[in-house]
């Protein structure tokens, strides 16, 4: 295990919460395998960020007042549309 690996490892720990149980349960957009979050782990810290650059948020207006009540509703739902 190179130090690079481990540090993009690491990173992983800071992903939203919301991500990492939607990768979990499995109800993360196809593309978001395992290799690409691997290939480059420089992710914004801010985790309404995180969502756009993981393209969680397809559909959905992160400048909403309730964006976050539709976005965890949507992954409690299965029903999150992506891009």
């Amino acid at each position: 295990m190179t130090s690079s690996y481990v540090t993009r490892l690491m990173r992983l720990n800071f992903l939203a919460p919301d991500i990492v149980e939607a990768i979990f349960t499995g109800r993360q957009p196809a593309e978001l395998s395992a290799n690409k979050l691997m290939k480059d782990t420089r992710y914004p810290l801010g985790w309404r960020e995180q969502r756009i650059a993981l393209r969680l948020c397809a559909g959905l207006n992160p400048s909403s007042p309730n964006y976050l009540f539709k976005l965890a509703l949507s992954l409690r739902t299965g029903t999150l549309k992506t891009r």
